[in-house]
């Protein structure tokens, strides 16, 4: 084999190791992203969709509950206007997310889920009139 029917063949192996290395990455991604799927729906699954329902758990359950939605709270306090900012982390992407029917009229078509945002913030003003 000449050098330039080397350097053309080498360059193409490249370039095909070049597209399944980003195929691997793709992949990978890919499944990263099913488990945190299979792990909110595991959630949904153990605690149920009914907002209501959440009144009658223990303090623990609670807890646990909001361990599964939260990933951490940011808190920031402005000492001008005496108020916290609060920036929720969630684990999942719920924050204004949804479902959209394949077909309205036969729901048994399936949907799809619409992602929302990971975070949401809080501002809390202050209550009272006390002074420092």
């Amino acid at each position: 084999m000449d050098d330039k029917a080397y350097k053309t063949a080498v360059a193409r192996m490249n370039d095909e190791a070049d597209r399944l290395k980003n195929e691997i990455t793709n992949l990978r991604l890919k499944l990263r992203g099913e488990a945190e799927k299979k792990q909110w729906v595991d959630w949904v699954k153990h605690f149920g969709q009914e907002v209501d329902s959440k009144k009658a758990l223990t303090d623990e359950q609670r807890k646990l509950y909001l361990t599964g939605l939260i990933e951490k709270i940011e808190v920031k306090f402005n000492p001008t206007s005496r108020d916290h900012e609060l920036d929720i982390h969630f684990h999942h992407p719920i924050v204004g997310d949804g479902i959209k029917w394949k077909d309205p009229k036969k729901k048994t078509l399936g949907y799809k889920v619409l992602n929302g945002s990971k975070t949401s913030s809080l501002r809390i003003e202050k209550r009272d009139n006390r002074e420092k």
